[in-house]
């Protein structure tokens, strides 16, 4: 029987090659595929993160699927539930995040998608003008450069973890 200080040096090795297996198998990226329809601009999976009060800021996320046989670009968006929506992204310099506004908007190419999601590319809503609460929704108008306004509903809810 081997003792304690043999076994001592597998608990590692067992614990990496477990990882791995488990690492193999898990999802590593979105779990849906998104198709963009052809001759269309399309918005999926869009929410807002909910917030406790008016007057500070929220956020609100998105698929936007290009199906149009030209780019377009996100320019803006507007919202009742805000005084104001600017186009973020969050960015990680020497290990401080920070959110970069983007007033040039997004440019999503023929056939592709602009993810906006936490932690990366979002809508800021700036002075809510109330509380975002879960299980609600609020309406926020895209502006594109090019084609016309499009607005979408968007429910509120908690992050999913």
């Amino acid at each position: 029987m081997p003792n304690r200080s043999s076994l001592s040096y597998l608990a590692p090795i067992i614990f990496l090659v477990l990882s791995m297996a488990i690492a193999c198998v898990a999802p590593t990226g979105p779990t849906q595929k998104y198709e963009p329809i052809a001759d269309t601009i399309s918005v999926v999976d869009s929410w807002a993160r909910t917030s406790p009060q008016s007057g500070g800021n929220g956020a609100a996320f998105a698929v936007i699927l290009n199906g149009l046989d030209r780019p377009v670009r996100l320019v803006g968006a507007t919202t009742e539930a805000a005084a104001s929506v600017e186009l973020h992204e969050t960015s990680n310099e020497n290990d401080v995040m920070r959110m970069v506004h983007h007033p040039e908007g997004f440019e999503i190419g023929s056939g592709e998608i602009l993810i906006l999601e936490p932690g990366g590319k979002h809508m800021m809503l700036i002075g809510l003008t109330a509380p975002l609460t879960a299980g609600e929704s609020t309406t926020i108008q895209l502006l594109f450069e090019g084609i016309d306004p499009m607005t979408i509903d968007v429910p509120v809810r908690e992050p999913q973890k």
